[in-house]
């Protein structure tokens, strides 16, 4: 019983950090000079000697190699797991949905609407954080912020399309048993400290993100997820996703900037981090790549230039 009640502490812990309103900060503002202290500190902290290449899991490989890298890392990246066409046209499906129910157009007048078979909503306004949005019984599709100058104004996220959602769409469906299949399973179980499970299936829909959230974790509970290009993204204008190598297993460090965080109110999140970019990896990949990282370690969505689009299936686990 203290083990299953452990089990479910540290999965609300998880859920509650997700998109819950960060702690209440001191009243310090980061003036650019503490801005530059910190974030040279955090370079320091977080610095690393891995490469890029070293990232990639050889071809032929097993998943115990995938789950080595994964372990060293925080993130292993495996290219063309999934048939370019077949990831293109999951991606398209996904994109064709949203305009035949103009999800968009119909939450421009309104803050949330629902039909028979979804939820689409403006921010939290019905379902208030990622307990709600991850436990609803059928799929949600959020717009994180209307503006554009908002933090992740222009990103879509659709949640729970593994409640029956998928099965309608032959592509997207292809794609998310490919991405279930053993051989990612295993990657992630044969390195992961405690018993995770697999969650909840989103995609994220990246559209002109300029001011995308920055570098960040989602908890510091252990979490993956398994990241699956549906658009080419080989240019860092289209808003890659982005790692810091190693970062998952400085916990002390991550501590230390995460105490820092609270004595100011000028940033997003206190689980934010002040970092240059060139601390970690952009993963610039065709449709097809998968990316498995931990969660608990630094990552981000790079900054897109307008008019670039970026879809992913993302899988999770706590």
């Amino acid at each position: 019983m203290n083990t299953l009640k452990k089990l479910f502490n540290r999965y609300d812990s998880y859920l509650f950090n997700q998109l819950n309103p960060p702690h209440k900060k001191k009243n310090y503002t980061l003036d650019i000079q503490k801005r530059r202290e910190l974030q040279e500190r955090n370079n320091q902290r977080f610095q690393h000697q891995v490469l890029f290449d070293d990232l990639t899991l050889p071809e032929g490989a097993d998943a115990m190699k995938g789950a080595e890298l994964l372990h060293q890392n925080g993130i292993v990246i495996l290219k063309n797991f999934i048939d370019h066409k077949t990831a293109i046209h999951a991606g398209n499906e996904f994109v064709e949905f949203l305009k035949q129910q103009q999800i968009k157009e119909r939450l421009a007048d309104k803050e949330y609407f629902e039909t028979d078979d979804y939820l689409a909503q403006n921010g939290l306004t019905k379902l208030k954080g990622y307990p709600e949005l991850a436990g609803f019984p059928k799929p949600v599709f959020l717009i994180r912020r209307k503006g554009k100058e908002e933090v992740d104004g222009g990103m879509l996220d659709a949640f729970g399309l593994n409640k029956g959602f998928i099965k309608n769409f032959s592509f997207l469906s292809a794609c998310y048993s490919k991405i279930s299949v053993d051989f990612i399973q295993s990657i992630i179980f044969n390195q992961a400290r405690y018993g995770v499970q697999q969650r909840q299936l989103n995609v994220y829909l990246n559209e002109s993100v300029v001011n995308p959230r920055s570098w960040h974790i989602d908890s510091m509970q252990e979490g993956y997820k398994v990241f699956l290009y549906l658009r080419d993204c080989e240019s860092i204008e289209e808003g890659p996703y982005g790692y810091v190598p190693r970062s998952h297993a400085k916990r002390r460090a991550i501590k230390h900037n995460l105490k820092e965080n609270l004595n100011y109110k000028d940033l997003y999140s206190h689980q934010d981090f002040l970092l240059s970019d060139e601390t970690g990896y952009p993963v610039l990949a065709k449709a097809g790549t998968v990316v498995i990282s931990v969660q608990n370690g630094i990552h981000k969505g790079f900054k897109q230039q307008e008019g670039k689009q970026r879809i992913a299936m993302v899988d999770s686990y706590y």
